[in-house]
């Protein structure tokens, strides 16, 4: 079943939530303080995800040592629905601070280390491969994010993971590596991705992945990037047109890429869930 305008809506506040509570300048940036409109939307946090804000380089498409690195930090969460228990969310975050801009800016593609006939992009999924899964006190329960979120949903549980920016590219490689283990019940809703992989890629992910939506605004810069290098965006991304939109959004790189402009694909469900979006998270410009 394809997952509609009005379902992707909620995903798409979740991930604006979990970008909300970092900031590179806390103190504490395992644990921040979870958002209240978390569980005003439906969810409970079960876990923490965290990964390491590293900059690396290349030798012959092979990551090399770190040239510098933040540490680990949080880049999102999984919560657990309150109405359906089976039903669950990984909500990872979008990009903040510098350090993690010059990080999307690594472009150079790299060997996919589980499918080496395809490549992946070099910044985006260093963060994914370093991603660790962590209680709420931020103690690490399972070396590898993906692992641990199949082995808490247990034989039953449906997860659908979301993103948007660098949370969405990092989404990608989660929910492939999840289906893996999981199957159908791994499922993915992303907004404003870049390109994530070669031609080789978008295919080992569209057979894996069975359920799936990407939502692309056509003049959101962050969507045609990388270019070149064999990128391609995945096979069944929509592409989200400024003259079929419900919503009117001013031309301008903020509300271009902001997610909350994204959630405006559908009007109704956007307005429904307007209390759960403070003002002063508005892009100035929209």
């Amino acid at each position: 079943m394809a997952i509609t305008n009005s379902q992707a809506v909620p995903f798409g506040l979740l991930a604006m939530y979990a970008e909300d509570m970092y900031s590179p300048e806390a103190a504490n940036k395992l644990t921040p303080s979870f958002d209240e409109r978390i569980e005003k939307l439906g969810w409970t946090p079960h876990a923490i995800i965290t990964a390491e804000d590293t900059v690396s380089s290349l030798v012959k498409d092979k990551v090399r040592a770190a040239r510098f690195s933040t540490g680990r930090v949080f880049f999102g969460f999984l919560a657990r629905n309150k109405t359906d228990k089976n039903s669950w969310a990984v909500v990872i975050r979008g990009t903040e601070g510098a350090i993690e801009w010059i990080i999307d800016a690594q472009f150079a593609p790299i060997r996919h280390p589980k499918h080496p006939q395809t490549t992946v992009e070099h910044g985006f999924f260093e963060i994914f491969h370093s991603m660790q899964l962590a209680d709420l006190q931020g103690a690490m329960t399972d070396e590898d994010a993906v692992a641990g979120v199949a082995r808490i949903v247990g034989a039953n549980g449906r997860v659908m993971v979301t993103g948007h920016s660098l949370g969405s590219a990092v989404a990608t490689y989660f929910v492939q590596g999840l289906a893996e283990l999981i199957g159908e019940r791994a499922r993915a809703c992303v907004f404003a991705s870049p390109r994530t992989g070669d031609r080789a890629w978008a295919d080992l992910f569209d057979r894996t992945v069975k359920e799936y939506a990407v939502f692309n605004y056509v003049i959101d810069a962050v969507t045609h990037v990388p270019n070149g290098f064999g990128y391609v965006t995945l096979p069944r991304a929509s592409r989200i047109d400024p003259e079929t939109a419900q919503a009117g959004i001013r031309v301008g790189l903020g509300c271009n890429h902001h997610v909350i402009c994204y959630c405006a694909i559908d009007r109704k469900s956007t307005r429904l869930n307007s209390s759960h979006i403070p003002l002063s998270r508005m892009p100035s410009s929209a």
